[in-house]
Order: structure tokens, then sequence, then C-alpha cells
């Protein structure tokens, strides 16, 4: 910078055949050797003399610079400014010193981005009508402030689809010299990509950041030589196609443009694959299968409550690429436990009813609800209901944005309950416990499953088999199986002697009560025969007749499990009958709860008895 050339030029202007009556000459005696775009000025020095030793008074001086060469306002020495100049063409008034044939003068220049020193300086003195010229080359050297990337991350990103990442990068101002006001980040992505937040800058409308004042580093309101700024993108990939983006930054100053570069982006979709889990959580420890309905616990009028861990074991290389979105859980009844696991239409457990909840949010549960492959004859639990987080840290989560927390990320799980209860009072007696007349069994399974979709949209959904792990099917309880097997032996009922009507079940036979409840064989006996003087028995340790009234008998029994043995019941003629019938009522009275003080009778039968009364000798 303090290096000068001299630029010498003497230029003779006479009149046609007159004397001379001036002779300046207009020499460039320094200049900076080089200037940086958006720096320091550097001053320029002229020497001006008169060849005729005549004193300056006044005259004009103009500068021509070339463009990206700017005047520094208020900068001349030895010269006045004129006012009414025009940038490309300065205009000042030589300011004469006594007794002195040369001037000297002096001034600033600064350059902006848009410099080359291609065009020379060019002077120009008028005196007396005449016009005196000289140029010199601009600079020798100019150099423009460079802006360089020196890391960055996550350039190329992989988000899963409707997330959120953040990729980022550090420039560096690399120009000694330099100080730059404003820079200008110009961004454009796919339709698949949203940029949501800055970390520097105000965002106007459009596709441009502007970078200026307290947001540029140092604290000066400039972005100097050595000055570093960390710049950070939040953006979100909307859907499943792979998407780019491009960055351009400009840099600015003095209210002019300079350079720019450019920087690709990419966001491609996270592989993930949701892996949902349904485990119950109330044990049934002695249990191989859940097929022991005493074990399970309810009954008539008591709440079964049913709790399931729900846990997502898939795997992901993004957050939320493995999610299950739009969680529901399916539930509902059926009448085997090793038949298909669908359930049944709901239309046939009309004594059945449910609740539900996550940690401690109830949850709607409704019917005909879950949307593929067709709607399911079951019940559903629609996590879209929560609007907030019902199970905390570790749980459902609101991944995509819609307002509810009915998303499981890998790795979360949430307990969920499941109240099941049964109201005998639901139906008239005589019904069918499990709602089939058609095969007359009485066996109630609980099935459940699940629906979600992944991360594109997909759904997924999956109905749980016995053999499945987890103990998730379970016989809530099994009545019956087969029927009833009457005999009657002797047929030949003799007058003072006893025979035995044994009923036996010809399948698998249990009862739905609890370890606690109860129930009694009622035999509604038909005209002609009453109970013998021998002893009832009936199938369990316990049992026994406990109540005849008329001609309605009820006998106990405490089997719980499989009733194998028979009921044993000893018939006598009433010979003082006018009339002997063979229509045996044959019912079940249910007394499974302190809370259902009323039996629920239920398996009602008629049975034609085939027996002749011998009561004359």
């Amino acid at each position: 910078m303090n290096l000068f050339k001299l630029w010498k030029w003497t230029i003779l202007f006479w009149g046609l055949g007159l004397p001379a009556v001036a002779q300046i000459t207009i020499t460039q005696v320094e200049a900076p050797e080089g200037l940086v775009a958006c720096g320091q000025p550097g001053w320029f020095r002229l020497h001006l003399a008169d060849e005729q030793h005549e004193t300056f008074s006044g005259e004009a001086l103009a500068v021509q610079l070339p463009a990206g060469m700017n005047y520094v306002e208020g900068s001349i020495e030895g010269a006045g400014e004129t006012a009414g100049g025009q940038p490309s063409l300065l205009e000042f008034t030589l300011q004469p010193v006594a007794g002195r044939p040369f001037l000297e003068v002096s001034f600033q220049v600064a350059i902006d981005c848009s410099f080359s020193n291609v065009n020379p300086i060019r002077y120009i003195v008028s005196a007396n009508g005449q016009v005196f010229t000289a140029q010199a080359p601009s600079l020798a050297n100019y150099f423009f402030p460079e802006i360089v990337a020196v890391s960055s991350q996550n350039q190329s990103i992989y988000l899963s689809a409707g997330q959120a990442g953040q990729r980022s990068f550090s420039v560096i101002q690399a120009t000694p010299g330099a100080r730059l006001d404003s820079l200008f980040l110009v961004y454009r992505y796919d339709p698949g990509l949203q940029s949501s937040f800055f970390n520097v800058g105000a965002t106007p409308p459009g596709d441009t950041l502007a970078i200026t004042g307290a947001a540029l580093p140092g604290g000066d309101g400039y972005f100097d030589f050595g000055d570093t700024l960390f710049l950070q993108e939040t953006i979100r990939l909307l859907g499943c196609a792979e998407s780019t983006s491009e960055m351009e930054l400009f840099w600015r100053c003095d209210g002019r443009l300079c350079q720019a570069f450019y920087t690709d982006g990419l966001a491609a979709l996270a592989s993930g694959a949701p892996n949902l889990v349904i485990t119950n959580q109330n044990g049934f420890a002695s249990q191989n299968q859940a097929n022991d309905a005493a074990q399970v616990g309810g009954g008539f009028c008591q709440t079964l409550s049913l709790q399931y861990r729900i846990e997502n074991a898939g795997a992901e290389t993004a957050y939320g690429a493995g999610a299950a979105y739009g969680l529901a859980v399916a539930f509902g009844l059926n009448s085997n436990l090793y038949s298909s696991p669908l359930p049944a239409d709901i239309s046939r457990f009309p004594n059945w009813s449910f609740s539900a909840q996550a940690g401690s949010a109830p949850l709607p549960v409704s019917a005909y609800q879950f949307p593929d492959p067709d709607p399911l004859l079951g019940f559903n639990i629609r996590f879209d209901s929560l609007a907030s987080d019902p199970d905390g840290a570790g749980g459902l989560e609101d991944l995509d944005g819609d307002g509810f927390f009915d998303d499981l990320p890998v790795g979360a799980s949430t307990l969920l309950t499941i109240l099941v209860e049964y109201d005998p009072a639901a139906t008239a007696d005589c019904t069918l416990l499990s709602g089939f007349p058609n095969t007359g069994g009485a066996q109630t399974s609980f099935r459940i499953g699940y629906r979600h979709l992944d991360q594109c949209g997909s759904p997924f959904s999956y109905w749980y088999g016995v053999t499945d792990p987890g103990i998730n099917i379970i016989e809530l309880f099994v009545h019956r199986q087969g029927g009833l097997l009457f005999q009657l032996e002797p047929e030949n009922l003799q007058a003072g002697a006893s025979s035995y009507l044994s009923l036996a079940p010809t399948g698998d036979w249990s009862s739905p009560c609890a370890p606690t409840d109860s129930f009694v064989l009622q035999l509604v006996l038909p005209r002609g025969l009453q109970l013998g003087p021998e002893a009832t028995r009936g199938p369990g340790s316990h049992y026994g007749l406990v109540e005849v009234s008329g001609d309605t008998a009820r006998i106990a029994g405490s089997e719980r499990g499989g009733i194998d043995d028979p009921w044993e019941i000893p018939l006598v003629p009433d010979c003082s009958s006018p009339v002997f019938d063979s229509l045996l009522e044959v019912s079940f009275l249910y007394y499974c709860s302190p809370d259902c003080p009323i039996p629920k009778a239920i398996d009602c039968q008629e049975i034609e008895l085939d027996y002749l009364p011998q009561c004359t000798s």
C-alpha cells in the first residue's frame, strides 16, 4: 500500500497561430498499490504545475473515476468540492497558493465489488478556455471480500416423513481489510422439503434471509476479516420422496452486492420399520395358555381389569422413521379360543360392556372403525382423541404434528387398561351366555389386535392368535361346549323305590363364575314325579339339595373347572297324582357375585322323560 508510481504528462495547447498562454502539467505522484473492496479507502495525490510560472487562480479540476471506484466525500485537499457534480465525473475548484506556480491535490477513494482496473483514472483541468487532460492506471492490485465455508453438517440428511432435522454450516470472512455490512441467503427447495427456521437473520416474504446488524458476528454490525458466522437451518421432509435444495449466499457492502457461493443439500427418507408388541400385564403365571377361566378373574357383575403393555420394538435410522402413527387398538369377543382371532359381531354379546384408559386418561371405545381391510366386528380404541400427553415421557407422542398423542416412537411403550363387565340382567332368563344360539355354546374369548400407519401412511393391522406370545388371547369363561346326557335308571318307577336321573355333560363344561361365586341346577319335575329320600349327588366336593318348593328342586355343585361327574337325582312316583307327565324343565341358576343378588337362569331345556310309573302291587 506504500509503494507509489509517478505518472507525468505535459500537454501543450496552442492557439491558431497565437503564442501559448498556458502550459499545465498533471502528474499523479501517489496512488495505493491496491485496495480492498468494502475496505479502507486509499489516497491519490496529484502535482499540478504551470510551466508559464503563472499562479493558479480557481481553475476547475475534474476527476473521472472508473466504475466501482468511489470518491470519499470531504476528503479533497488542495481543492474545493463543487456542488452538482456527478458520481462518474467529480468536479473541484483548485485553491491557489500565493506566489507558487504549482499545486498538490489529494483525495481518497474506495472501491466496491463492481470495480475493475481495466479503465484508467482521467484528470481534466480547465484554465482560461483551455483543457488539459491526463490519465493513469487506476490500481495495480485490488481485492474482493471472500466468504469461505469452513465446515458443514448434515448437508445430506436422512429424515422420517413429516419430521424435522437441522443442518448447518460455518463461514468465515477471508479477505484482510474487508468488512461487510450485509449477507443474504437465498434458498430454493423441492416441493417435498420445507424450511421452518434459521438461527440468525430476518426472513422477509419470499425466499431470502437477510443477515445484518446485530445478527453479524463480532458485535459491531460488520462481518470483518476472521469473523465466523454459524448458520443453522431447521428443515422438514413433508413426504416420502427424496428432496433437494440449493442455497446461495450473497454478501454486500455500501449498498452494493458483491459475490456469492452456492451449496446444495439433500434430504432423503430415513429407513424404519415399526414392530408393535402387545403383552398382557395381568400375569396368569400358572397358565401355559390363557384358557382357564377361573384364573382370569371377574365374573357376573364383577369388573375384570385387563392390562396390556403396548410397545414399539421397531428399528429406525432417524427418529420417527419406525414409529407407529395413528395408533388404534382393537378388541372383541368370539366363541372359541382356538378359532379365528377375529372377533364376532358385537351384537351377539348384549351382556358385555367395555371401557378403557391409557395412563390416567380415559379413552373412547367405539365399534366398527377399522377402515381396512374391511370393517371389523369388534371394538376399537382410537388414541386420536388424546389432545394432551396421557402417559408422560417414553410413551405416546404427537410425532406428526396433528395435535393428538396417537403415535408411538421406537422404544416407547404405554400401558392400556381395558375394563370388562358382564351384566346378566341385560338379557332375559334362559338366554345362552355368549349369544350363539346356533351352536348352543357359552364360551367367551377375548381377542385383541392393533392398527397403525407407518411413516408413509401405509396401514398395518394384526389380530393376535392363541399361539402368539404374551397371553393376549384370554378365555373369559367357558360354560359348555356340548349338551347334557339324560338317563333314568331304572325306567320302571316302583312305588316306594327310587330311580336315579343322571345328568352328564357330553362335552367340556365349566363355570363362568369366579371361585367365590356359585350356581345351582334347577329342575321343575313333571306331574307325577317327586324327589326320593336318598341323597342327591352332584359334581365337585360340595353338592346337595339346597331347596325344594312344590315341583321345583335346586341342587348345588361346587365344581369350577371341567365338570366331569354327573348330577344324580333320586326320583319316585307320586302315586296320588291323577296325571303323570313326562316333560322335565332343566336350567342353571347362577349366583355369581354378591352384587348380583338375583340369580340368572341360563341354558334352559325341556327334556322328555321316558318312564313307566308302577303304583299298584
